[in-house]
């Protein structure tokens, strides 16, 4: 197995940054040093990243590498807690989540209970972003630099703490890789496409 290490000096301790090939779905395919998930099948899998977190601002990006044709299943990237094996659905639950359905991207959220909406099209090499205020439980979500419309009125911003997807995003919490599709993890400051907001770090 083929891991990503980056000391983590403050803590005098090493961090490990990839998905988790010992905490995945069977049908769940990984790459590229374990930073690319593929799932050929809906509701065949998903996999949770290597380090969980419960504090701090933390920052991810995802490469789109396939999307799927099924109208119901996409790519679907989670942040949530570990339910457990067998990893056999398309993210766990309970979580907040989004993902491509044809094309469209879209995200739900579980407080208020299925709170979803829907965006404009996605493409096959887009970026989508992840920022998380774990101590404050706020959740934004972005696609190409572009932070995702709350839904709820506002301009949405985490760097002010701005118009969240999510609210009440708390707890010791993973990011997950599910759904039909192809995706690549950007965990890495070195690896990303764009600079995060400002006060929020590598995941």
């Amino acid at each position: 197995m083929s891991l990503l290490f980056l000391p983590c000096i403050e803590n005098h301790r090493v961090e490990v940054f990839g998905w988790d090939s010992a905490h995945k779905g069977t049908s769940v395919s990984l790459s590229n040093g374990n930073l690319t998930a593929e799932v050929a099948t809906a509701n065949a899998g998903c996999v949770r990243s290597l380090t969980a977190n419960s504090t701090g601002k933390r920052y991810a990006e995802f490469v789109i590498d396939t999307i799927s044709t099924s109208t119901d299943q996409g790519p679907h990237i989670s942040i949530a807690a570990d339910p457990g094996a067998p990893y056999a659905q398309n993210q766990p639950s309970p979580g907040w989540f989004w993902n491509l359905r044809n094309s469209t991207l879209s995200y739900i959220s579980v407080n208020p209970p299925g709170d979803y909406h829907s965006h404009a099209a996605a493409a096959e090499g887009d970026v989508c972003a992840l920022a998380w205020d774990a101590d404050a439980g706020k959740l934004w979500l972005g696609v190409n630099n572009v932070w995702l419309d709350s839904g709820h009125g506002g301009t949405a911003d985490p760097a002010t703490g701005a118009y969240p997807c999510m609210t009440s995003v708390t707890g010791t919490l993973y990011l997950w890789a599910g759904g039909i599709g192809k995706t690549t993890a950007r965990f890495l400051a070195t690896s990303w496409s764009y600079t995060p907001p400002s006060g929020f770090g590598a995941w």
